[in-house]
C-alpha cells in the first residue's frame, strides 16, 4: 500500500521498495493460536537488505535467544557489511542486545521486561 502511494505520489514507474517476509525457515509460525504467518524466504536466502524489522519474540525469552543465534549473526552481518537499518518490536530488543549492535545505553523493550533489560 505504501509502495503504491509513493509510486503514484512521485510518478515512479517501478515500486520503490521490495518488502519480503522472512523467517528462520519457511515454516508457518503461529502466534498464541490467534494467527499464523508463513515466511516467503528464510533469512539465509537474503544476501543483502537495507532494513530489518525484527518482530516480537513469542514465548520464553531465553529460549528465543538460543533459537535465534544464527539469525542474530545474520542481523549483525547485514548491519556491518550492508549498513542495514534495524528496528525491533517488544522483546526482540533482546536479540539486538545479543547482536552487540546496540551502542547506546537507552534501548527499550516491553514494559514487563524492564528489570530483565538492566
Amino acid at each position: 500500500m505504501a509502495n503504491n502511494y509513493l509510486k503514484e505520489l512521485q510518478g515512479l514507474k517501478e515500486t520503490p521498495y521490495r518488502v519480503e517476509l522472512i523467517g528462520l525457515d519457511k515454516k508457518p509460525v503461529s502466534y498464541q493460536g490467534l494467527f499464523q504467518v508463513t515466511p516467503e524466504k528464510s533469512f539465509d536466502q537474503i544476501a543483502k537488505t537495507n532494513l530489518i524489522i525484527v518482530t516480537a519474540i513469542n514465548g520464553d525469552l531465553e529460549e528465543g535467544i538460543i533459537k535465534n543465534k544464527s539469525f542474530i549473526s545474520w542481523i549483525n552481518s547485514q548491519r556491518i557489511k550492508n549498513n542495514a537499518e534495524i528496528a525491533s518490536l517488544s522483546k526482540s530488543a533482546f536479540l539486538l542486545v545479543e547482536s552487540e549492535l546496540i551502542t547506546s545505553n537507552t534501548p527499550s523493550t516491553h514494559w514487563t521486561l524492564q528489570n530483565d533489560f538492566k
